[in-house]
């Protein structure tokens, strides 16, 4: 497992028990950090990884497969299920507390089957721009409101319009708002993106849900809008 709240910021751990992922997104972080070490990023499942958080004795916010999607293709359901083991047995602590809370993002959430999703887990979408918000609706369509479903706007790449979208499906529990960040930053000029931020965040307060900013919207966001509200 890896310390990753200086990289994510609203997660504590990374835990990789698949890694790897058929989506080819060009903008992704982890393809590139495997390509430059010659490995492969073909979908793998990693037994040695599994029983990682019960190792740890400190209740976490675990961050579960950041290099791959726990519901991409190539991504075979009995892995998943092993994963989903893994975290039912880390759900309670001593004296009954909460133990490990974990969180998962896909972009495929129309692959989402029919299946017992662990109570301490959330599931949320990654949207880059408006088009993308159909991702939400399969997942609503998919998840039941169980009080554990997020939105995650990283990278923002386009404008979005929101208000009237969410007057007619269910606003997320959670949201997280996120720049573009590695080498292909410069391809985005900051205004447009301070452009896009500035509306999406306005648009989102009106929803009167956390939100969590990441700093790599500091200076294109004023300060005082840089929230870091967390889900619990």
């Amino acid at each position: 497992m890896n310390n990753i709240s200086k990289t994510i910021e609203w997660a504590e751990k990374s835990w990789n028990p698949i890694s790897g992922c058929e989506n080819k997104c060009p903008y992704c972080y982890a393809r590139g950090i495997y390509r430059r070490f010659k490995k492969s990023f073909k979908p793998e499942f990693h037994p040695d990884r599994i029983h990682e958080p019960q190792s740890l004795e400190k209740p976490s916010r675990i961050f579960v497969c950041s290099v791959s999607d726990l519901w991409g293709k190539g991504i075979k359901p009995e892995w998943r299920q092993t994963v989903f083991d893994v975290m039912r047995k880390t759900s309670l602590y001593r004296n009954a507390i909460q133990w490990h809370t974990y969180f998962a993002l896909t972009k495929q959430p129309q692959r989402i089957p029919k299946e017992k999703i662990p109570d301490n887990l959330w599931i949320g979408v990654s949207v880059t721009e408006q088009k993308d918000m159909a991702r939400w609706l399969e997942l609503v369509s998919k998840v039941p409101d169980n009080g554990r479903r997020f939105l995650c706007f990283e990278p923002i790449l386009g404008y979005f319009e929101l208000l009237d979208f969410f007057n007619k499906t269910d606003r997320p529990d959670w949201m997280i708002m996120g720049a573009l960040t590695g080498p292909r930053k410069n391809k985005y000029l900051t205004e447009w993106t301070k452009g896009w931020a500035v509306s999406l965040l306005s648009d989102l307060a009106v929803l009167n849900r956390p939100i969590f900013v990441k700093n790599n919207l500091r200076g294109i966001l004023p300060d005082e809008k840089v929230s870091k509200e967390i889900a619990e």
